[in-house]
């Protein structure tokens, strides 16, 4: 399980969860999944063996990102076989139905044999979801997710990474082009050229579901950082004889939420483009400072200030 602080503000974090591999079904024994539905889904973690002891139920997954701090959002990714039913939607109505020609119980015998019912105890009440939680599943429930070695990786997988790997300003995934690259996108580009791809070059069906608990906002994976905050100013007039007023422009570029002025004379100001009034000669180190979401920086000039001369006789 990773943890992505990704999205802007400190106080909103999201968490991801990612596991590409083998996945089955298994005897529902904590009776959550309702009439009809006796299998929970299970993802299987690389010491999975013939007795099973390691599998995850989409029960017990479902527990622990239930169990992440409140002020935080979820998106998990399963690329597995029989993904699709890992998000139990009853209220919004998301389940699919089981083909009928697939028997559940024969894809959990061919993977571990007779008797899992007793061998897997069940680990929590529900599978994954909640209203800060979004789900991408490569398939539907009771189907099949494919891998193949042209692309070096499962199908979904593949295109979920495609989805956010460009050179460009925009991810090709980021379909609204506003820069910021949401798993609601990723899911929209990874699902369509999923079901191309498996239906087109392998000649079965995969179709990728999704799970949103929020559906009126999309929780972003990716968010570019601020653009560089960078001080810039001009002054005029920048010499003359005092007393000597002079108007400073602020020319910073980027997103700018504080500024300081130092004039070099003891006197300061964090107006935008103030006036001020040089008294006495000399030479003064103006000094610029600005911050903002992109960082801090600053910029240096110089007024010189003459005697002022006497009156011609």
């Amino acid at each position: 399980m990773g943890e992505d602080a990704l999205a802007a503000g400190a106080d909103r974090n999201v968490f991801l969860f990612f596991f590409s591999g083998h996945g089955t079904q298994v005897v529902d024994t904590s009776g959550d999944e309702g009439r009809g539905d006796r299998y929970d889904e299970a993802i299987c973690p690389w010491d999975t063996g013939s007795t099973v002891s390691s599998v995850i139920t989409d029960d017990e997954l479902g527990g622990w990102l239930a169990a992440l701090p409140a002020n935080g959002e979820v998106v998990a990714i399963l690329d597995t076989c029989f993904s699709g039913g890992m998000a139990d939607a009853k209220d919004l109505s998301v389940k699919s139905i089981r083909n009928p020609a697939v028997p559940p119980q024969a894809a959990v015998r061919r993977h571990f044999g007779s008797g899992l019912a007793q061998r897997l105890a069940a680990r929590g009440t529900e599978d994954i979801g909640g209203t800060n939680t979004v789900v991408l599943m490569a398939c539907q429930e009771g189907g099949l997710s494919y891998e193949t070695s042209a692309l070096g990786n499962g199908v979904f997988s593949f295109y979920l990474v495609e989805g956010r790997s460009s050179l460009s300003a925009y991810p090709p995934a980021d379909g609204d082009r506003d820069g910021l690259l949401s798993a609601e996108e990723e899911f929209d580009y990874a699902s369509l050229k999923t079901t191309t791809y498996a239906k087109k070059i392998l000649h079965v069906n995969q179709v990728p579901r999704l799970y949103d608990g929020n559906p009126a906002a999309e929780t972003v994976l990716i968010q570019p950082p601020p653009p560089a905050v960078m001080a810039k100013f001009t002054a005029n007039p920048t010499s003359g004889p005092a007393p000597l007023v002079v108007s400073f422009t602020d020319e910073s570029v980027g997103v700018i939420e504080s500024r300081s002025w130092d004039f070099g004379d003891g006197n300061t100001s964090e107006e935008q483009n103030p006036t001020h009034t040089y008294a006495s000669p000399g030479t003064y180190t103006v000094v610029l400072t600005v911050s903002g979401p992109g960082g801090t920086d600053e910029a240096t000039g110089s007024v010189v200030v003459e005697r002022k001369k006497p009156p011609k006789k």
